[in-house]
């Protein structure tokens, strides 16, 4: 009889801890995939490399994106020239990786030639702190849904509910250069503003000991809301289209720089550098051809872009006296 009793308790006892586990009321095993826990755990503000690599039959693509003194710069591996990136892109990228989780229900074990799709698509996150994350990402079940995605060295295998592609629509690094060569610099870094015609220097804008000054000298006292106004502009400046190389074929009507705009700022280990800005002429109607330096990054900009910067006159700059 003891020994009958004590056989049923042991039944009850796994029971109870079946039904338990079944009901899972601490949630260690989430019921949806909205609960589950993310592959990237880290802030996004953390991550300050991020290198991709796609592969197929014939070929292998690698470039990253590496943050440098708050810009976001595009690294082609094969010719290691950096540009600068769009950080809306850069951006979105990121916070779409930061949505996919490990969905425990979808969990499996699968050889490594079901695991692959048409491309190997590998995607490397770093920290500053030095940490880092290598996903994987697979062939998809549907056309852009239930695909697998894994941490490189893992075994383990899970389902997200879309595609990497749905952000890499396109495997061209271009597609993430920025139009804005200016972008991400912060205002307060800027020393420097100055703009030179064909052969001469027309005007600068500088800050000497916290106060800004200008060349030639303007008699009177320069507003600070003015001068923050004209560094939104000039950091927000945009183009219409990048360009990455200039082919022989293509028609530029002057391969002397016709105007200049060169933007100087300092980083926070106290080091300066310059951006500037090459009006190599007419490329198409209404448009010019302007080469980013040192980036070799080239932007179409309107005509009249420059014009602002081409008639602008110091005198703007001075606080009206009432």
């Amino acid at each position: 009889m003891k020994s009958l009793n004590r056989y049923l308790f042991v039944f009850n006892l796994f029971l109870i801890v079946g039904l338990f586990l079944l009901a899972d009321p601490f949630v260690f095993f989430p019921k949806v995939y909205e609960d589950s826990p993310l592959f990237i755990r880290t802030q996004i503000d953390r991550i300050h490399k991020v290198a991709l690599e796609f592969s197929d039959r014939n070929k292998v693509t690698k470039y990253s994106f590496v943050l440098e003194d708050k810009i976001w710069m595009l690294s082609d591996s094969e010719k290691d020239e950096k540009k600068i990136a769009e950080a809306t892109s850069v951006a979105e990228l990121l916070a779409k990786l930061k949505t996919y989780r490990k969905f425990e229900k979808t969990k499996k074990t699968i050889p490594e030639n079901e695991f692959w799709g048409e491309i190997k698509i590998s995607i490397l996150l770093d920290e500053a702190t030095g940490e880092s994350i290598n996903l994987e990402f697979g062939k998809c079940l549907h056309s852009e849904s239930d695909c697998y995605v894994r941490e490189f060295g893992s075994e383990d295998t899970y389902l997200i509910p879309n595609s990497i592609y749905t952000i890499l629509t396109d495997l061209n690094p271009n597609r993430f250069l920025s139009k804005s060569p200016f972008q991400g610099i912060p205002l307060d870094s800027i020393v420097k503003i100055s703009y030179l015609g064909a052969d001469e220097h027309k005007y600068t804008i500088y800050k000497e000991k916290d106060v800004w000054k200008t060349d030639p000298v303007i008699s009177g006292e320069i507003d600070e809301k003015r001068i923050n106004e004209l560094l939104i502009r000039v950091q927000s400046w945009k183009g219409d289209e990048v360009y990455t190389a200039i082919s022989k074929e293509e028609k530029i009507s002057s391969l002397k720089v016709i105007q200049r705009l060169t933007l100087e700022y300092q980083i926070e280990n106290g080091e300066f550098k310059i951006i500037s800005l090459k009006d190599l002429g007419y490329f198409s109607k209404n448009r010019k051809l302007i080469e980013v330096s040192p980036y070799s990054q080239y932007i179409l900009f309107s005509a009249y872009n420059w014009d602002y910067w081409k008639f602008f006159d110091v005198r703007q700059l001075l606080k009206i006296v009432e």
